[in-house]
């Protein structure tokens, strides 16, 4: 069975995804990609979904399938084989809904971003099986952890040294290469179910048991990544079912039966106005510390409790601070103040189908993975629940190295939970209480703060985005949102 045979069974479901994402990982090692060159850059073809202004990254097989391409302007167009797994990455990464593999074909198959994951861990599990062992952030001779969930930290790792210390430099730290051995020692002794697969970046995710007996039983005799491989894009002749329109560098594909892979049917046109985005990402982090204060206009985040470090062996581990309750601050006019709805107030049906839609997403996210659906769901939700002093102002419990936390609930009674619990911990704290407020220029206020977002903190639905690059980005889909309904 070749890849085209592979792609065309998952798409007939004659094999299930888990076999898809198996075969791939094992059997293709490079993906073929045709790109346009332009005045911006070297840029991949896209297909439009039946979404709004829905993109999806165009992938193929091989190199002969790449060529059915019909184009007008063959000149600018060139074909590369590339490494699968960074070019997934990237594609998981970008404001793609997914890959389009071989369109028009009887091969044709979508994959949406929920399932790109699997297939990406697919790929990682492959290649961290066959390596010695995998790249870790440090900082100085403290190794740097991770929360997996609320107060429980685990090691981060990563497949690339590139990755690693793209996120790694945004803590000005440095990165270095553990063995398995060392890696899988410190994760027993922290307690930690696995390690923390790509932490700072979109595709995090808590490795699962079944991945690390994987990752223990494989080879480990070194992976060599495969060549990136150029082409001139010299265009064939398609076969007669694959009904391709010459229309420039455009596709017609009719819809095909609908398979486990698949939630939409999709009408490809390739875009070459895109580009997709590297370096979007999110940095893991370490601490967690108690504090308070309230948003207040002109005024800089107060700077939480500098890192404890604890030795172990020969390593130093960034691990958590003790918590450092602060004085209540004298609140001020909050700019979302204005906006805040009460709490009693009975929610529409709508807005509380959202919320509970964001909740899912969380949960399925396993507390810090599936960023890109919690980003958008939050992009399209009018309103969060925060917690509020009595004056309307939103209260920060909590900051993470020298960013604060801003914790957003999908329910009051998780608010309460929350409250509760800060209350136990620092009596002197004012009082709060849950509120229904406007995300829109909430998030406006909290942007150049650059907070780290967490959900339902403190209850076993939480989720957090280990970063503070995430209302930027959320702000960036909202204003997406409203170009697209204009």
């Amino acid at each position: 069975m070749n890849a085209r045979e592979c792609l065309e069974l998952a798409s007939q479901n004659q094999i299930s995804p888990d076999r898809l994402y198996d075969f791939f990982s094992q059997n293709v090692p490079r993906l073929t990609v045709v790109y346009q060159n332009s005045e911006a850059g070297r840029k991949p073809l896209l297909a439009k979904s039946n979404h709004p202004n829905g993109k999806s990254v165009i992938a193929f097989t091989d190199v002969d399938v790449a060529r059915y391409v019909r184009a007008t302007n063959p000149e600018y167009l060139v074909i590369h084989e590339e490494p699968a797994l960074p070019f997934l990455l990237k594609a998981f990464r970008s404001d793609a809904e997914g890959v389009l593999f071989n369109p028009g074909l009887p091969s044709r198959l979508y994959i949406d971003k929920g399932r790109l994951m699997a297939l990406i861990s697919a790929y990682a599990v492959h290649i961290l099986s066959h390596s010695a062992g995998a790249w870790l952030p440090s900082r100085g001779n403290e190794l740097l952890l991770a929360p997996y969930e609320p107060g429980k930290f685990t090691v981060v790792i990563y497949v690339t040294e590139k990755d690693a210390r793209h996120v790694s430099a945004q803590q000005g730290g440095e990165v270095r290469l553990a063995s398995w051995e060392d890696i899988f020692g410190r994760v027993e002794t922290l307690g930690a179910p696995a390690p923390l697969f790509h932490s700072g970046l979109p595709e995090q995710i808590l490795l699962t048991q079944s991945q690390v007996v994987a990752i223990k039983q494989g080879p480990k005799s070194g992976y060599i990544e495969p060549e990136m491989t150029q082409h001139p894009f010299i265009p064939v002749s398609s076969p007669a079912e694959e009904g391709y329109e010459d229309t420039g560098v455009k596709q017609e594909v009719k819809p095909e039966s609908v398979s486990p892979f698949e939630e939409v049917a999709t009408t490809t046109t390739t875009d070459v106005n895109e580009v997709i985005d590297e370096n979007r990402g999110e940095e893991p982090s370490s601490v967690e510390v108690a504090q308070t204060e309230t948003i207040e206009k002109g005024k800089d985040p107060q700077e939480p409790p500098s890192v404890e470090s604890v030795s172990s062996s020969n390593k130093m581990d960034v691990t958590p601070a003790t918590s450092t309750p602060t004085t209540e601050p004298e609140p001020t006019p909050n700019p979302a103040k204005e906006h805040v709805v009460p709490g009693n107030l009975s929610i529409p049906p709508e807005l509380k189908a959202q919320l509970e839609q964001l909740e899912r997403a969380t949960m399925s996210g396993q507390g810090v993975a599936n960023g890109w659906e919690v980003c958008r769901l939050l992009a399209d939700s009018r309103r969060i629940w925060v917690i509020t002093d009595h004056n309307g102002n939103m209260v920060i419990l909590a900051g993470q190295d020298q960013s604060p936390i801003v914790d957003f609930f999908t329910s009051d009674a998780h608010a309460e939970q929350l409250i509760l619990e800060a209350k136990k911990q620092n009596s002197s704290l004012p009082e709060m209480m849950p509120r229904l407020v406007s995300t829109k220029k909430l998030f406006r206020a909290l942007a150049s703060r650059q907070p780290v977002v967490w959900i339902n903190r403190g209850t076993s639905v939480a989720w957090t985005s280990v970063m503070g690059d995430t209302i930027p980005y959320i702000l960036q889909l909202m204003a997406q949102n409203e170009r697209n309904q204009n």
